[in-house]
């Protein structure tokens, strides 16, 4: 996994490209440092705190953070003079019966918010696969798409990743309707975007 990690890390500024007075940085997880995680993860506090705490409680960073460790993450993210604009973390997984670029997080600094940040890293996201596909590794071309989790009632996020062509996975959970007519909404959805 960790190899992987380092290969799929040497790819990313083939897909990342510059963002103006902002310097892209990446690695595999076993290089960053704990100060490194720790400002990925108050910026996911910041952003989802309220969704985390609704569907994990209040210890949920605990969690979170174990899995933000895991061997074979990628993080990408972008600095200026403001800090940390934005992040993504991903990794080689299969999911819905297809090798992906699993997309655990992805997060814009709100300070920042509405000037495309959030579009431009899952669109260079989405450009890492053709990428990718032109390394030896039999894992990287075998990778069909991406897949990723979203709070069922994070609806912004949602209806984000589905305008940017992200679909439900066959086996994610679905909203179901009662006989009253109430919809009832699971905790999350499994969603993919594949790549054609």
């Amino acid at each position: 996994m960790q190899s992987l990690a380092r290969t799929i890390s040497e790819q990313v500024p083939a897909a990342f490209k510059p963002l103006e007075e902002a310097k892209l940085n990446w690695a595999p997880v076993e290089q960053l440092r704990t100060v490194d995680i720790a400002l990925f993860l108050g910026l996911l506090r910041l952003n989802l705190n309220d969704f985390y705490v609704a569907h994990h409680g209040p210890n949920w960073m605990e969690d979170k953070q174990e899995e933000m460790l895991e061997p074979g993450l990628v993080y990408v993210w972008y600095t200026s003079a403001k800090g940390l604009l934005g992040f993504v973390l991903f990794k080689v997984c299969e999911n819905d019966d297809m090798i992906v670029l699993y997309l655990y997080e992805i997060h814009v600094n709100p300070e920042v918010h509405n000037q495309s940040i959030g579009t431009h890293l899952l669109t260079s996201f989405h450009a890492l696969i053709p990428i990718l596909h032109q390394c030896e590794h039999p894992h990287l071309q075998d990778i069909e798409g991406t897949g990723l989790t979203v709070f069922s009632d994070n609806v912004r996020a949602f209806e984000w990743y589905i305008r940017m062509g992200y679909q439900y996975t066959l086996d994610s959970p679905r909203d179901r309707k009662l006989r009253s007519g109430k919809i009832v909404k699971p905790d999350y959805y499994l969603l993919k975007w594949l790549y054609v």
